[in-house]
């Protein structure tokens, strides 16, 4: 176990007394997922006495150090002293209990809304929303269709990309499925939220230069945009400093997206085939940020 503060953050990204917190919330999770305490459990299984975790503590240790350190797990295995099989068994299991926990105390982003009635009644107690993507690279895949599916012009690499939506209080609200790397972000904002329906009415909306046109598509909306700069020519000087406060502003985007990125398993180069598992992670990597925020 971590001996200091620093130890716990850059183990699990959260401290001890955190950890303790999140590790007591565990039990909900567990139960709501299998229907029994993980004691209940153990005792009535006969293999109980060689179950690899037989606490909440060092189950949720194992999985935060998988999440923080993007090992994979072939390293796990060989850290823990597990089969590569029981490594991975392990690590997506309590994953799974992860995820159900943060969703039971209500620290799970969403990730679909069914109407805007259900957008709006979400939201209900916010005013502005920070809009933006965040990609993360790939490996290249080895199909040739793939390969131009997942090419990200932005970032010269295959990728992953999910929209995100937070507010002032960098608390995430929203992550969306996982999209391949080609199409553009505006492009994945409209896929998610059809601009036929009245989705951002009653909201600021605040943007970077990669959804130019949002007032075009969704013209009820009060969005901020900052200035592009002309071709040939400069920004006046009050286009600059509107842009400066607005940056200002649309950072908290930023800061949300850098905490869920603590994470090195959506933060360095993703060796996630499966679409679903990777889904998880983002998710639950979003979720952490929210309980550490917040707790």
């Amino acid at each position: 176990r971590p001996r200091t503060e620093r130890e716990w953050r850059g183990t699990t990204g959260l401290d001890n007394q955190q950890f303790t917190q999140l590790s007591s919330f565990l039990e909900d999770g567990y139960v709501a997922r299998y229907g029994k305490t993980l004691a209940e459990v153990i005792s009535n299984n006969r293999r109980g006495s060689t179950f690899e975790f037989q606490s909440y503590q060092d189950s949720l240790f194992y999985v935060l150090f998988a999440l923080k350190s993007g090992l994979t797990y072939d390293q796990l295995s060989f850290l823990y002293g597990f089969d590569l099989a029981v490594a991975k068994r392990n690590f997506d299991n309590w994953l799974l209990v992860l995820h159900d926990t943060l969703e039971t105390k209500s620290l799970l982003p969403t990730n679909e809304f069914d109407s805007v009635e259900d957008f709006e009644s979400y939201f209900d107690k916010e005013q502005d929303l920070i809009i933006d993507g965040t990609e993360q690279r790939i490996q290249r895949p080895t199909n040739s269709i793939a390969q131009r599916d997942f090419y990200s012009g932005k970032k010269k690499s295959h990728t992953r990309k999910c929209l995100i939506i937070s507010t002032d209080d960098t608390y995430i609200h929203f992550v969306s499925r996982s999209y391949s790397g080609k199409p553009h972000d505006f492009t994945i904002l409209k896929q998610e939220f059809p601009p036929e329906e009245s989705w951002f009415e009653s909201y600021t909306v605040r943007l970077d230069l990669g959804y130019q046109g949002f007032h075009k598509d969704y013209p009820n909306s009060k969005v901020y945009l900052p200035h592009k700069k002309p071709k040939g020519r400069e920004l006046s000087s009050e286009q600059k400093t509107s842009n400066k406060i607005q940056a200002s502003q649309r950072i908290k985007v930023e800061h949300s997206i850098g905490g869920m990125k603590r994470y090195e398993i959506v933060a360095g180069q993703s060796r996630i085939h499966d679409e679903e598992l990777y889904e998880q992670i983002v998710a639950t990597c979003a979720g952490l940020w929210n309980f550490f925020i917040t707790h």
